[in-house]
């Protein structure tokens, strides 16, 4: 098992103080996992505080691990929402 961070792509954009247009990235926490994939689906299947998924275009995670470059910034495969949601609805598609 490795440590992952889980980031997401918003939906929406983030203004600064000035005004100034920024894509709107965040970081919605860590956990253990196997692969980078799996990581995004355990969040997504069982997030540690609410989250409004509408609000959330994809998902991707970053291992932490010592020695390991990170501040790949979603060139890691990215998971869309509306991906997971489906798989949610229907699990015997996965």
């Amino acid at each position: 098992m490795h440590t992952y961070i889980i980031l997401a792509a918003m939906n929406g954009f983030f203004y600064s103080t000035d005004g100034d247009l920024y894509d709107n990235f965040q970081m919605l926490g860590y956990i253990e996992s196997e692969n980078s994939t799996k990581a995004v689906e355990q969040f997504f299947s069982e997030p540690p505080y609410p989250i409004l998924w509408k609000d959330i275009e994809y998902m991707w995670s970053e291992l932490l691990e010592p020695g390991v470059s990170g501040g790949h910034y979603g060139s890691y495969k990215k998971v869309y929402i509306d991906t997971l949601i489906k798989a949610m609805e229907n699990p015997l598609d996965r």
